[in-house]
C-alpha cells in the first residue's frame, strides 16, 4: 500500500497537467492492481488528482489527445472499484493476494446502478464536463482526430458495460451521455470507413447504457415522470428519453434516431457499389448470410435488434 500511496503522489502533477503518459500509468495502474489503489484512496482524494485537469478542459486548454487520455484514466479509475468491490464481496480468508489478482484481470458486465457509489460521485462530479468538451471537438473533427474520438467511445462502451453507475449517476450525467452520443451516431460518413466506425462506436455506447435495466426502466417511464428534456439548448416541450433516442431532437430536423441510423448502417454497410448488387436476382432475405462479408452491417444489424429488444 505504501508504494501505492508513493506512485500516487508522484503523479499528481502530470495529471494536473494533463500529461497523457501519466494518464497512461494511472489507468494502467487502476487495471491491474484495483484493489490496492482503492485500499489507498476514495472518491474525494481520486477527485482531487482530476481537479487540475478540470480546469484546463473548461478553460478549452487541451488538446483532444489529452482529454481522451484523461477520461481513459478516470473511466479506469471508476472500474477499479467496481472490480475493488467484486473481489472483496466474494474473498474469503482462504484467499490470498495472488487469488485476488487474478479475480482482478478478469472483467464482468455490471447490470446495476448505485448512484452513491465512488464511482458515480466522480462521474458526477467531471464526466459532465469531459463530454460537454468532446462535443466542441466534435463541431469541427479532423481527419487525424477521428481514432482519438473513437478512442473516447471506446473508454465509454467499455464504462458502459463495466461500470454504468459512473456514466449514470444521476440525471445531469446520463442526458451529456446521451446527447454525446448521438451527435457522433449523426456524423456524415460519406464512405468514410473511420467515421463509420466512430458512429458504431457511438451506437454502441447508447446501446450497452440503455441494456441496463434500471436505466432502461428510466427510459421507459411517461413523459410526466421521464427524466429531464436531453433536447439541446432545452425548450419549453420536453422530450422523454425513449422519444429523443428513437426519434432524435425535437429542434434538430437532421438528427435522426438510433433506429433509423442503425438501420441506415445495416443497408449501407462499407459496400457502395449499388450498381452492382442492385443487378443481382431478388432472393429470400437471411440474415446469416446477406451481410456475412460486410462486418459494419452486420454489427449494424445486431444494435439495431439490441435497441428493438
Amino acid at each position: 500500500k505504501e508504494w501505492m500511496k508513493t506512485v500516487l503522489n508522484h503523479i499528481r502533477p502530470g495529471c494536473s497537467e494533463m500529461d497523457p503518459i501519466t494518464f497512461q500509468l494511472l489507468g494502467d495502474i487502476a487495471d491491474r492492481s484495483p484493489l490496492t489503489l482503492w485500499s489507498v484512496g476514495n472518491a474525494e482524494s481520486f477527485s482531487s488528482l482530476f481537479s487540475g485537469s478540470m480546469e484546463l478542459i473548461q478553460h478549452s486548454t487541451c488538446s483532444l489527445d489529452q482529454l481522451e487520455a484523461c477520461m481513459g484514466a478516470l473511466v479506469q479509475v471508476g472500474i477499479a472499484h467496481e472490480k475493488a468491490q467484486r473481489i472483496m464481496s466474494s474473498s474469503s480468508s482462504s484467499k490470498d493476494q495472488m487469488e485476488q489478482a487474478l479475480m482482478a484481470q478478469f472483467d464482468e458486465k455490471s447490470t446495476t446502478v448505485d448512484a452513491s457509489s465512488p464511482s458515480a460521485i466522480i462521474g458526477k462530479h467531471f464526466l459532465p464536463t469531459m463530454l460537454e468538451a468532446l462535443t466542441v471537438f466534435g463541431n469541427s473533427l479532423s481527419s487525424n482526430q477521428i481514432d482519438v474520438m473513437t478512442s473516447c467511445m471506446s473508454h465509454l462502451s467499455t464504462c458502459s458495460n463495466q461500470c454504468p453507475s459512473m456514466l449514470a449517476g444521476d440525471d445531469t450525467s446520463l442526458t451529456c451521455l446521451l446527447r454525446t452520443c448521438m451527435k457522433f451516431a449523426q456524423t456524415n460518413s460519406q464512405g468514410d470507413e473511420e467515421i463509420t466506425f466512430l458512429k458504431l462506436s457511438a451506437l454502441d455506447v447508447l446501446a450497452t447504457i440503455t441494456s441496463v435495466p434500471q436505466i432502461k426502466r428510466s427510459v421507459l417511464k411517461p413523459i410526466g415522470t421521464s427524466p429531464r428534456c436531453v433536447m439541446q439548448g432545452g425548450g419549453s416541450e420536453k422530450s422523454p428519453l425513449l422519444n429523443f433516442l428513437i426519434q432524435g431532437n425535437d429542434d434538430n430536423l437532421d438528427q435522426r434516431g438510433v433506429l433509423y441510423v442503425c438501420a441506415e448502417l445495416a443497408i449501407t454497410g462499407v459496400d457502395e457499389d449499388e450498381e452492382s448488387w442492385a443487378e443481382d436476382p431478388a432472393s429470400v432475405y437471411d440474415t446469416e448470410s446477406s451481410w456475412e462479408d460486410d462486418h459494419t452491417a452486420l454489427y449494424a444489424e445486431s444494435l439495431l435488434e439490441t435497441f428493438v429488444e
